[in-house]
């Protein structure tokens, strides 16, 4: 729905007019009336004239909206024309129902209970293609459940077609019935419920009744044998089944294995047992021999029938061993065993390994009957000892220690598995050589070294070019290269390592430009890299020189000499190169006329500074590799 208001509120009898800026509203104040109403279209605002105060008032300025006259659907207009629209227009179209006509909207649904909504053939042919051509439709329900069309029909369910799958499942321990003591449909019911439906008792049923009034085994036995007494048993006298005490006719005559105990079992002619786990009875009762455990015997067995008459085990070797004298052992005769006296014959001659202790053993022990011969540990090694010269030592071979010589002076021990005690004296051999490395980008190791080769690296970084000058003042000299030495083993052999050779710094021009910094000079080995800074080219002024080139990671590291600053005196000769571990810079361009700086010598030299010319070029660094095996 759309609202419009039109004509704005204006008071009866007055005019409403039009000006196109403020200007033309003032153009209007002599032909205007008191309450007249003046819209400037360029600023879309509302004045009211003021007669007595000869004023302009501004009304409804926040809502007047001038422009063309438009309509939105469900409304049409085709002229057009200008208005002036506030809050008082008001244009309104309802909305289509039932009981009134209005706007209307389109649906595309055939499926809806709207009665706003209209339906388009669209939707109408959607609906229609739903439709079941004729004959595809049911027209008749068959099997366990029929029913016949077309229109409603009652569906019948057949006899004797319903499953217990197709009952509803009953909570547990119910059953289905009708409890209700009138025709009504099925429930759960409950055990208490089937029982007050059947008049069965919840108590026990009694033993006039059938059952054993009772609701444990064991209560249900006491009541059903009557009265108890201890030691009876359930007995059939033929007729009734009743507790009773065993009758001597009711136990056969035992011939066969048995278990359990028979403590009240006595000897009589047919006492013969083969298997009774708790048998006690009285020893002159039992002969022949006895198979089995003995946890049940009691009393005590004479030597004479089988035992040793005694109840401890010291008392048993005593009463068995028989007369006991001091200082006799128990001896076989070669018939029986008694006591007797050690005999001379029964100790043999003790020429075998003996174990335990020796505190009784007097006397030295010699070596030929496994002592040393000697009463000190000092003199005992010597004399178990193979050495008999300074300098010996005792070697183990395959089976015994043996003595090793002397080697000759300035020998080493080494290992020689040919040798019969697998080591040997020998002379130090040694394999050493260098390289001298000024370019390239790897050093691969020898192929007859080992990872126990001794390393030594010498590296120096690249001089700093000297500073040029175009004037008749000097420029500064450059800085000596770093340099480090680094000792290390553990490299592999025929294995590429990565260097850097560091070129030395470019001479600066008389233009003038400063001299160009020396190369780094470095060496990685597994993930550390060694570095022999370059020196810093020499500036161009007569400021200090360039600074020497440091060194990081070596064993010792030493950092390059700073290059000789320049001078602005006319005479001064120009700065001197820095010096390098193997570098010498040289002096500057001397002080008279224009003249190059000096290059240095060596490597890793610094360039000097340059006097109304340029400076001289830094040396390049190097890499010495030393190694020893």
């Amino acid at each position: 729905m759309s609202s419009y208001m039109w004509p704005p509120s204006i008071e009866s009898g007055k005019s409403l007019l039009y000006a196109a800026d403020s200007a033309a509203r003032v153009a209007l104040e002599p032909y205007v009336r008191d309450g007249d109403t003046v819209v400037e279209l360029d600023t879309h605002t509302m004045y009211m004239w003021n007669s007595i105060s000869s004023t302009w008032s501004i009304i409804n300025s926040s809502t007047v909206t001038v422009g063309d006259l438009t309509t939105t659907s469900p409304l049409h207009e085709t002229g057009g024309f200008e208005a002036v629209l506030g809050t008082g227009v008001n244009i309104t179209v309802d909305d289509a129902s039932t009981s009134q006509k209005g706007v209307v909207e389109l649906s595309n649904s055939y499926i809806g209970t709207s009665q706003v909504l209209a339906t388009t053939e669209k939707a109408l042919s959607d609906g229609l293609a739903t439709k079941q051509a004729t004959g595809n439709y049911i027209t008749a329900l068959t099997s366990d459940i029929s029913a016949s069309g077309p229109g409603s029909s009652a569906a019948t369910i057949q006899p004797n077609v319903v499953g217990n799958s197709k009952l509803a499942q009953a909570p547990a321990n119910t059953l289905k019935g009708n409890n209700t003591g009138s025709t009504a449909n099925e429930s759960d019911l409950t055990v208490s419920q089937v029982q007050t439906m059947l008049s069965i008792p919840a108590t026990p049923v009694s033993i006039s009744n059938g059952g054993t009034g009772q609701t444990t085994q064991a209560a249900a036995i006491t009541a059903l044998t009557g009265s108890q007494t201890p030691g009876y048993v359930l007995r059939s006298d033929g007729v009734n089944s009743y507790l009773a005490a065993i009758q001597a006719t009711d136990v056969p005559i035992l011939n066969q294995n048995t278990t359990g105990t028979a403590s009240n079992i006595t000897a009589t002619s047919n006492s013969t047992l083969t298997t009774l786990s708790s048998l006690s009875l009285p020893g002159s009762q039992v002969s022949g021999n006895i198979s089995g455990n003995s946890a049940n015997v009691t009393g005590t067995v004479a030597i004479a029938n089988g035992g040793t008459g005694q109840t401890t085990q010291q008392l048993a070797l005593d009463a068995l061993a028989g007369s006991v004298t001091s200082a006799q052992y128990l001896r076989g005769t070669g018939t029986h065993v008694q006591m007797s006296s050690i005999q001379a014959s029964d100790v043999p001659i003790l020429n075998q390994s003996t174990t335990g202790t020796a505190s009784n053993v007097t006397g030295i022990v010699a070596i030929v009957n496994g002592g040393t011969g000697q009463t000190t540990a000092s003199a005992a090694f010597n004399a178990l000892s193979p050495n008999s010269t300074k300098g010996d030592i005792t070697v183990y071979d395959t089976t015994t220690n043996s003595r090793l010589a002397v080697g000759s002076n300035g020998q080493v021990l080494k290992s020689d598995s040919t040798q019969t005690l697998g080591v040997k004296w020998d002379n130090i051999t040694t394999t050493r050589s260098q390289s001298f490395l000024t370019s390239g980008t790897t050093y691969t190791t020898p192929s007859n070294i080992t990872t126990a080769t001794y390393f030594k690296f010498t590296l120096i970084g690249g001089g700093g070019g000297g500073g040029g000058s175009s004037s008749t003042t000097c420029s500064a000299g450059g800085g000596g290269g770093g340099g480090l030495i680094l000792w290390t083993t553990g490299l592999s052999p025929s294995t590429g390592y990565t260097i850097a050779i560091g070129s030395g710094g470019t001479a600066g021009a008389a233009t003038p430009t400063a001299g160009g910094n020396g190369g780094d000079t470095t060496l990685t080995i597994s993930a550390t890299t060694y570095t022999a800074s370059g020196g810093v080219g020499g500036p161009t002024s007569s400021v200090a020189g360039g600074a020497g080139g440091a060194a990081t990671n070596g064993t010792i590291n030493i950092s390059g000499r700073n290059g000789g600053g320049g001078s602005g005196a006319a005479t001064s000769p120009g700065g001197m190169g820095g010096d390098s571990p193997w570098g010498w810079g040289h002096g500057g361009a001397n002080n008279i006329g224009n003249a190059v700086g000096l290059a240095g010598s060596g490597y890793g030299a610094g360039g000097g500074g340059g006097r109304n010319a340029a400076g001289a070029a830094g040396t390049s660094g190097c890499i010495l590799v030393e190694w020893v095996n």
